[in-house]
């Protein structure tokens, strides 16, 4: 008699959980596993994928574009949301918001970023400012690796590793005059050539 197969002893799901753990030392979870086989994870993560369907349902049922139909809607739906958050003790994301509103992150900055147009985008850019306070709450705290800190700050929260300096003249201060402005110049030329030098002879070594 043939053996039976993996596939029919096996749930869908079981097999699923075998690829993840995979290659784990001991058949120890991968700690992403780990995290969504939490109850709390599990609970609210139903929560916010239910709801997303449920109001992706109700806008095609309606044939309706809108969505948030009026400010004070979109301000109960946004505490509901952190509310659902601090309830099951997980860290508040654009994304996971996004689902729990129905709807998808590029329309929440859309929203967000043009107030003569969306009557709510006060509310939306304030839920985007808390997410990113709860993040830079925990990367403070030790909480959340900076790699994963650097990477939400430059693509949710439009942070930047640079700083730009602009140097003018001021026309009542005549603290920087002309020939400041020169020495200032050539100084930003200096290094710039010193610097294309350093990766030359590290390009040549």
């Amino acid at each position: 008699m043939p053996k039976e197969s993996m596939r029919y002893r096996t749930t869908k799901e079981e097999r699923e959980q075998m690829v993840i753990d995979r290659g784990n030392p001991k058949g120890t979870k991968s700690k992403m596993s780990e995290y969504l086989s939490k109850d709390n994870v599990k609970a609210f993560n139903r929560i916010v994928v239910s709801r997303n369907f449920d109001k992706l349902e109700e806008r095609h049922k309606n044939k309706s574009q809108q969505i948030f139909p009026n400010y004070e809607e979109c301000r109960d739906e946004v505490e509901g949301y952190f509310k659902l958050c601090d309830k099951y003790d997980i860290i508040p994301t654009i994304a996971s918001l996004s689902l729990y509103l129905g709807t998808n992150r590029d329309t929440i900055y859309q929203y967000a970023n043009n107030p003569k147009m969306y009557e709510c985008s006060d509310i939306l850019r304030s839920a985007i400012a808390t997410c990113q306070g709860y993040h830079e709450n925990a990367f403070m705290s030790g909480e959340v690796p900076p790699v994963a800190f650097i990477f939400y700050a430059k693509n949710y929260y439009g942070m930047k590793d640079t700083t730009d300096i602009s140097v003018s003249a001021n026309q009542q201060d005549n603290t920087i005059n002309s020939n400041t402005m020169q020495t200032i110049k050539e100084q930003i030329e200096l290094e710039k050539t010193e610097q294309k030098q350093l990766e030359y002879l590290k390009e040549n070594e």
